[in-house]
């Protein structure tokens, strides 16, 4: 009986855990559709209630970027790309190459726009 109590509150304490990140992986997730449909206010949306749940994610600020990117608004977009730089510097990543060369292609491009 007492396995079953421990059991119980262990899943209880994880459980919101488990939740919190499938809802930020579906909300990015929709806002990536959302921005590739070309509904960037809706995607910014998502976006930030990712940042919501996870302030130090990478992926919504690097998504931010390409949306601001795709919206013609190069200063926004270089700041959430500067932000990814910040959040990717602060931790750590698991591909952090592949990481560091989209945000600089997407950083140079933005500087060759102005």
């Amino acid at each position: 009986m007492k396995r079953w109590i421990i059991c119980f509150l262990m899943s209880s304490f994880l459980f919101p855990i488990f939740a919190q990140e499938e809802d930020y992986d579906l909300t990015l997730q929709k806002g990536i559709e959302l921005s590739d449909q070309g509904h960037f206010e809706e995607a910014l949306k998502c976006y930030q209630e990712c940042l919501a749940l996870y302030p130090e994610a990478i992926a919504p600020h690097y998504e931010m970027a390409q949306t601001y990117a795709s919206m013609n608004q190069h200063d926004d977009s270089k700041k959430c790309i500067e932000k990814a730089f910040v959040a990717w510097a602060n931790q750590e990543y698991t591909d952090k190459i592949t990481f560091y060369l989209e945000a600089l292609s997407v950083y140079i491009t933005l500087i060759i726009a102005d």
